[in-house]
């Protein structure tokens, strides 16, 4: 019987074992250009809209202090961190900044308002299997040979 290397289940249509074990490395090349250039997309917004105003707002409500640096150090982080991850360049340590912020939007923000938090619980999800894979196969870091 035919089961693919992470699994111990047979499959029940044998012939996808290959179909799976070739698409696998590509699969999670998309999961990761795809949740970096998302949240790319965030830091653009409020960097180039006023978006980024309102956060100085959001955060001091929080307790964060000063607001301006964390704002704008989120900002950044979404915008240059989630081009760095979808191209896969120091995709680790960028992750974890994300698992990081994340986890702290999910327990200051999210959870106590009861509403809302699955997306937030899904990016965080996301950014941690990102922070222990690495870049993977189809990325910068294995270019140039080096991850931390």
């Amino acid at each position: 019987k035919t089961t693919l290397e992470d699994s111990k289940t047979p499959l029940i249509i044998q012939p996808l074992a290959t179909l799976y074990r070739n698409l696998t490395p590509l699969g999670y090349t998309v999961l990761r250009t795809i949740a970096g250039a998302m949240i790319a997309t965030f830091g653009a917004s409020k960097l180039f809209t006023e978006d980024g105003a309102q956060m100085d707002i959001d955060i001091t409500g929080i307790g964060f202090e000063p607001p301006k640096i964390w704002a704008s150090f989120v900002i950044w982080l979404e915008f240059l961190g989630g081009i760095a991850i979808a191209i896969g360049l120091l995709t680790r340590p960028f992750a974890a900044m994300f698992v990081g912020l994340f986890g702290v939007i999910l327990i200051t923000v999210m959870i106590p308002r009861g509403v809302n938090y699955q997306l937030f619980a899904l990016w965080f999800a996301a950014f941690f299997y990102i922070a222990l894979r690495g870049g993977g196969g189809m990325s910068l870091d294995r270019l140039i040979g080096r991850e931390l």
